[in-house]
């Protein structure tokens, strides 16, 4: 076992726990009872300003070992060849405190026009599949500001040679309890921190347990990522193409 203790504390360099690829659990009724609650499917419809939505059969069910976190990126890399009207619901199990690793959001980055070309370009590229950590943009958020600037069409500087100062990114957290969720654009830029956690001085770290549920709306109008095959409605009911 990969736990020692209760609370969640991990076994002392238990790392690589495997939980994205056990889709058996993400399955198991007391996770879908969460992942595709009635209370989910409202918030997705409300977001999506739609009146019907599905969601992903596949759930991106984490457990974040302590030293483990989730790069840079933004999910159009992964899920971006159907509509854009797609977003992420990041869920977390239990309370996350932000040294758990918590989510970071890039406040503005789907609209910004700092991150403009990371939008026209990253943003349309094709990635692996496999939503770990291939297609990140970096692993490294104090990168990003300059990344930003690499990728700008010109120096914007004063006419004079001089490029200007890098943007400031905005990165947004906050320690996360039971019941709260935080739903993301397709082109947001996002992360997790790392966990950093450390139990009562023990060099032991807590487990950080979430889950990405996917959306979109129901309809011809809105097509399909085709890497994506099986989508639900509420009730756990197939949508069929």
């Amino acid at each position: 076992s990969w736990r020692d203790g209760g609370g969640g504390v991990l076994r002392e360099g238990a790392a690589d726990l495997g939980l994205l690829s056990r889709q058996h659990v993400a399955a198991l009724p007391a996770i879908r009872a969460v992942t595709e609650s009635d209370a989910l499917f409202d918030l997705a419809e409300g977001v999506l300003q739609c009146e019907r939505v599905m969601t992903t059969a596949y759930k991106w069910l984490r457990a974040v070992a302590g030293g483990e976190f989730t790069g840079v990126h933004t999910d159009k890399v992964f899920l971006g060849r159907g509509t854009s009207r797609l977003i992420t619901t990041w869920i977390p199990f239990g309370a996350v405190k932000t040294e758990d690793g918590a989510l970071l959001v890039a406040a503005g980055s789907h609209v910004s026009s700092d991150f403009e070309r990371v939008r026209e370009t990253y943003g349309t590229s094709t990635v692996g599949g496999d939503g770990t950590v291939s297609g990140w943009l970096t692993n490294d958020a104090s990168e990003v500001p300059r990344i930003l600037t690499r990728r700008d069409r010109g120096d914007g500087g004063d006419g004079e040679g001089t490029p200007p100062p890098p943007p400031v990114v905005d990165w947004r957290t906050t320690d996360f309890e039971p019941g709260d969720v935080c739903a993301l654009g397709i082109e947001t830029t996002h992360m997790s921190a790392a966990n950093v956690s450390n139990v009562r001085g023990s060099g032991r770290a807590r487990v950080r347990v979430s889950c990405d549920a996917r959306w979109q709306p129901i309809g011809e109008a809105f097509p399909r990522d085709p890497r994506v095959r099986d989508w639900r409605g509420r009730g756990g009911v197939a949508v069929d193409e």
